[in-house]
């Protein structure tokens, strides 16, 4: 029996990791509407899905040169 695929969820930490890039970047990304929103999972919990980072990456794609 397949299982549902639970959702995967980064930190701030690892979301900035994951594009080689500062945590304070992330957060500026975000407050332009450059970058997904984070889902707030508690109240001092705040993670990336990594399913709407991986979106977010294709987008990226298809609109480079």
């Amino acid at each position: 029996m397949n299982m549902p695929m639970q959702p995967r969820y980064l930190s701030v930490r690892q979301t900035a990791a994951r594009f080689s890039v500062s945590v304070p970047t992330i957060w500026r990304w975000v407050k332009e509407k450059r970058f997904p929103v984070p889902v707030k999972l508690g109240p001092s919990c705040t993670r990336w899905s990594v399913d709407d980072l991986e979106k977010w990456e294709s987008s990226c794609r298809r609109h480079s040169p």
